[in-house]
């Protein structure tokens, strides 16, 4: 049945989502804020010169292929990967930097350069999430993850894993204070603290060494504009620099969205914005469930 879909955000999920729905055969329409696509993963130009808006590498390169082959885009075709050897470098509080690198063995020796015998702990932490990853990983492409995918994989095992925060994963590695800073820098770049942090974080060492890691000729940028494009040529309709104020719902059914333009009716509403946000700022009423923490994001933005 062909239905009047409206998604919010032009993200990577908001552009992957609405190319396949629209690949699907409902009509799509995307509201985002912005001038343009991506999100965290847009561009900015200054001078002539283009940054990145987000500090992004991509990690999981496999990954990524899959996720856009899923929507009919084939990431060599969109996007020239140069691969980064170096990776990043983190200076503590006496001025000494630890680099890291996609090479597991290098990295594990500039760790022991400066707390000897460390470098094997790394190494140790690193097989450790490696086998998490490797369990784990099969679920992400056979959605929604079963009890048999669990226990045909193993990642059974990570449960207990997975309900941990990123701080309580790595103050059991043993590894020195320095070390385990450098590895959570990245909830650090978002703002995140690692106490909060999800424990998936501590997989990015698995994924860094086993993949490696690139980066997009042209800035990260080149991907969601090319996911864009593939979008629009498959039928959704962008609505640029328009902000969606609010999820409109009659009944407890989704009816659409009002914007700072007015109201536009759908049949159902995707957001890609972050599921606390859409329920509390964007969904009104908020419904009992989500009001007591028990709602996924999208469960109140999907048709009934």
């Amino acid at each position: 049945m062909k239905r009047r879909v409206i998604v919010i955000g032009a993200g990577m999920g908001g552009l992957t989502a609405a190319s396949r729905l629209a690949r699907l055969g409902h009509d799509v329409r995307l509201f985002e804020a912005r001038a343009g696509p991506g999100g965290l993963a847009s561009g900015v130009e200054f001078s002539g010169t283009r940054f990145d808006a987000g500090p992004y590498v991509l990690l999981d390169r496999p990954g990524l292929a899959w996720a856009l082959d899923a929507v009919g885009v084939d990431l060599e075709e969109i996007a020239a990967l140069q691969r980064i050897d170096e990776l990043y470098s983190v200076t503590s509080g006496d001025g000494e930097s630890l680099e890291f690198f996609t090479d597991g063995a290098r990295t594990a020796a500039a760790v022991d350069r400066r707390w000897p015998g460390s470098g094997r702990r790394y190494e140790a932490f690193v097989r450790a999430v490696d086998r998490v990853y490797m369990r784990t990983r099969p679920l992400l492409t056979a959605p929604p993850p079963r009890l048999r995918d669990m226990l045909r994989t193993g990642a059974w095992r990570d449960l207990a894993f997975l309900r941990r925060s990123l701080d309580s994963v790595l103050a059991r590695s043993g590894l020195p204070r320095e070390v385990v800073d450098a590895i959570a820098i990245w909830t650090h770049i978002a703002g995140q603290d690692p106490a909060e942090a999800p424990s998936v974080l501590a997989l990015i060492p698995a994924a860094l060494h086993r993949f490696g890691a690139y980066y997009p000729r042209g800035g990260i940028s080149t991907i969601p504009c090319a996911l864009a494009r593939h979008a629009a040529a498959h039928g959704v309709e962008f609505t640029w620099g328009v902000s969606v104020r609010s999820i409109r719902t009659r009944a407890g059914r989704v009816v659409g969205v009002e914007t700072d333009r007015g109201v536009t009716e759908a049949d159902a509403v995707l957001s890609n914005a972050h599921g606390l946000g859409t329920h509390l700022e964007l969904l009104d009423p908020v419904p009992e469930p989500a009001r007591r923490g028990t709602a996924p994001a999208v469960s109140s933005v999907s048709p009934r």
